[in-house]
Protein backbone atom coordinates (compact mmCIF):
# COMPACT_ATOMS: atom_id res chain seq x y z
CA UNK A 1 0.00 0.00 0.00
CA UNK A 2 0.92 3.90 -0.98
CA UNK A 3 0.24 6.82 0.19
CA UNK A 4 0.79 9.06 -2.80
CA UNK A 5 0.39 12.74 -1.52
CA UNK A 6 -0.18 13.71 2.36
CA UNK A 7 0.71 16.51 4.55
CA UNK A 8 0.70 19.86 2.98
CA UNK A 9 0.72 22.14 6.14
CA UNK A 10 1.70 25.57 4.93
CA UNK A 11 3.41 28.27 6.20
CA UNK A 12 4.85 31.29 5.12
CA UNK A 13 8.27 31.21 6.64
CA UNK A 14 9.33 35.19 7.12
CA UNK A 15 11.33 36.38 4.60
CA UNK A 16 11.37 33.74 2.38
CA UNK A 17 7.70 33.58 0.70
CA UNK A 18 6.73 33.37 -2.92
CA UNK A 19 5.69 35.95 -5.01
CA UNK A 20 2.32 35.56 -5.18
CA UNK A 21 -0.27 34.58 -2.57
CA UNK A 22 0.14 31.56 -0.32
CA UNK A 23 -1.90 28.05 -0.86
CA UNK A 24 -1.71 25.00 1.60
CA UNK A 25 -4.06 22.89 3.42
CA UNK A 26 -3.78 24.32 6.81
CA UNK A 27 -1.52 27.24 7.78
CA UNK A 28 0.56 27.08 10.79
CA UNK A 29 1.18 30.65 12.33
CA UNK A 30 4.93 29.84 13.41
CA UNK A 31 8.03 27.19 12.92
CA UNK A 32 7.16 25.60 16.60
CA UNK A 33 3.46 25.20 14.93
CA UNK A 34 4.29 23.53 12.06
CA UNK A 35 7.11 21.13 13.56
CA UNK A 36 3.81 20.05 15.80
CA UNK A 37 1.62 19.10 13.85
CA UNK A 38 3.97 17.48 10.71
CA UNK A 39 5.05 15.33 14.11
CA UNK A 40 1.39 15.08 14.74
CA UNK A 41 0.64 14.11 11.15
CA UNK A 42 3.41 11.34 11.12
CA UNK A 43 3.04 9.65 14.60
CA UNK A 44 -0.59 9.22 14.85
CA UNK A 45 -1.40 9.02 11.03
CA UNK A 46 1.12 7.61 9.12
CA UNK A 47 2.90 5.37 11.81
CA UNK A 48 -0.17 3.11 12.73
CA UNK A 49 -0.61 2.37 8.73
CA UNK A 50 2.91 0.91 8.48
CA UNK A 51 0.62 -2.24 10.94
CA UNK A 52 -1.30 -2.09 7.85
CA UNK A 53 0.59 -2.70 5.07
CA UNK A 54 1.85 0.84 4.40
CA UNK A 55 5.12 0.44 2.37
CA UNK A 56 5.67 3.76 0.39
CA UNK A 57 4.56 7.17 0.97
CA UNK A 58 5.10 11.12 -0.26
CA UNK A 59 5.05 14.25 1.59
CA UNK A 60 3.12 16.95 -0.57
CA UNK A 61 6.26 18.23 -1.88
CA UNK A 62 9.76 19.16 -0.41
CA UNK A 63 9.91 22.54 -1.54
CA UNK A 64 7.45 25.78 -1.63
CA UNK A 65 6.40 26.40 -5.19
CA UNK A 66 4.90 29.98 -6.67
CA UNK A 67 1.65 29.85 -4.79
CA UNK A 68 1.78 26.85 -2.55
CA UNK A 69 3.84 27.33 0.89
CA UNK A 70 3.63 23.30 1.74
CA UNK A 71 6.70 22.64 1.61
CA UNK A 72 9.71 21.30 3.87
CA UNK A 73 11.96 23.89 2.16
CA UNK A 74 11.27 27.54 1.78
CA UNK A 75 10.38 28.31 -1.80
CA UNK A 76 14.24 29.69 -2.55
CA UNK A 77 15.38 26.65 -1.05
CA UNK A 78 17.53 28.61 1.91
CA UNK A 79 16.03 26.95 4.99
CA UNK A 80 13.97 23.77 6.27
CA UNK A 81 10.97 24.98 7.67
CA UNK A 82 9.97 22.48 10.18
CA UNK A 83 12.17 21.53 13.16
CA UNK A 84 15.28 19.17 11.41
CA UNK A 85 15.83 17.80 14.55
CA UNK A 86 12.16 16.76 14.91
CA UNK A 87 12.08 15.67 11.42
CA UNK A 88 14.89 13.30 12.14
CA UNK A 89 13.71 11.89 15.06
CA UNK A 90 10.69 11.08 13.83
CA UNK A 91 12.22 10.12 9.94
CA UNK A 92 14.12 7.83 12.56
CA UNK A 93 10.98 6.62 14.50
CA UNK A 94 9.01 6.01 11.01
CA UNK A 95 11.91 3.89 10.00
CA UNK A 96 12.57 1.73 13.07
CA UNK A 97 8.75 0.65 13.09
CA UNK A 98 8.64 -0.23 9.31
CA UNK A 99 11.99 -2.47 9.69
CA UNK A 100 9.53 -4.59 12.64
CA UNK A 101 7.24 -4.70 10.78
CA UNK A 102 9.20 -6.41 8.10
CA UNK A 103 11.60 -9.20 10.09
Amino acid sequence: MALSEYGGIAWPMPGHEPPRRAYGYGTAKSRAELTARWKKLQLETVLPQLKKGLSALVYTQVSDVEDEVNGLFTYDRAAIKPDPAAVRAVNQALEAAFEKTVE
